[in-house]
């Protein structure tokens, strides 16, 4: 690969234009081709950097000598084909998450990429944001003490997809967050699923179980009437509110909790637990766009540097939790066992 890292991008309908925008704000990157079946989407790529060259087939671009990355903004249906071509044919290869459509086929192309000597990431690209940095910065330092658990709420309006269901389109970004911050991975997972929309599921409530009794509860929702992007998480010492919709504060630290395991057993019964409260700490975050960083660490990769947050690896994680999250989901319900190491 050269200093500078040539990326063809695939799909220029709601990602792909953040994404060429972003890559041309690198100095190691540049686009050079940008791929997409619908006419007008290539005309306003061409309108906005003329530059660049355009075609309805992403086969030109995984051909194309000069390009050393495929980066993937298409439905999750296309991701596995377009990503298995790329890699075939030397690409390095970046895709919005998840991977692939199912664990056996992101299974592969995490072989393939493997065999060819190439980078694979997902972008999901607030794993890179300054908010999950701090996130991981205070659970590695042990600043909530013993965790209990995590809540996450994504909800909007109106988004519901015809190829696949909520759980596959939106809880796919808060199980990536969690593979990153948080150490274990689920022992199980459940999912209770319906539908208001369309033929797919637009509202799920996804729960998983990691060991020390831990618990996380996803709340995924297409019919809402607002969006939200929320995250809690709570441990013995202190509580974190994340909301990512907030741009000026989006992540406090609460000096809340309780300390019922101090308590004598015959107090428990009648004092469920000592409530302690405290101040509320606002701290100052990285302020560098989570799309951008995320796009740097790709390039960093390709030419080898650190694996990525989000690298072929974890993506393998969140998607062997959708996987048995969809059985769930089949079975109304049934708690899934996962087997997964890190």
């Amino acid at each position: 690969m050269s200093t500078t890292l040539t990326v063809g991008v695939v799909g220029y309908g709601y990602w792909g234009p953040r994404l060429v925008a972003s890559l041309a704000g690198l100095t190691n990157a540049r686009v050079k081709a940008v791929a997409d079946i619908d006419p007008a989407r290539r005309a306003a790529a061409k309108a906005r950097y003329p530059w660049l060259d355009t075609t309805s087939d992403y086969g030109v671009l995984v051909t194309d000598d000069d390009i050393d990355a495929i980066v993937i903004a298409t439905p999750l249906l296309d991701h596995y084909p377009i990503a298995r071509a790329a890699l075939a044919g030397g690409k390095h290869v970046l895709v919005e998450g998840p991977l692939a459509d199912s664990l056996a086929a992101g299974r592969e192309l995490d072989a393939l990429a493997t065999a060819r000597g190439r980078t694979l990431m997902v972008h999901h690209a607030r794993v890179y944001g300054g908010a999950v940095t701090k996130l991981r910065e205070w659970l590695d330092a042990g600043r909530l003490g013993r965790l209990n658990y995590f809540f996450a709420s994504r909800v909007e309006l109106g988004m519901s997809k015809l190829e696949h269901n909520v759980l596959w389109e939106l809880a796919a970004r808060d199980l990536a967050v969690l593979d990153y911050v948080f150490g274990p991975v689920p022992e199980w997972i459940s999912v209770i699923a319906t539908s208001h929309l369309s033929e797919n599921e637009d509202l799920a409530f996804v729960s998983l179980g990691y060991d020390d009794d831990v618990r996380a509860q996803l709340h995924c929702n297409w019919y809402a009437p607002r969006r939200s992007r929320q995250m809690t998480i709570t441990g013995s010492d202190r509580m974190i509110a994340w909301d990512d919709a907030n741009p000026t504060e989006p992540l406090k630290l609460f000096e809340h909790g309780t300390d019922a395991d101090q308590l004598d057993l015959n107090v428990r019964h009648a004092m469920r637990s000592a409530r302690r409260s405290g101040d509320v700490l606002t701290p100052k975050l990285d302020p560098a766009d989570a799309m951008s960083r995320a796009l740097e660490a790709f390039v960093s990769a390709c030419d080898g540097g650190p694996a990525p947050r989000t690298d072929a690896k974890s993506a393998l994680r969140v998607l062997a939790v959708l996987d048995a999250g969809q059985q769930s989901l089949e079975h109304d319900g049934e708690r899934i066992e996962l087997s997964i190491e890190r």
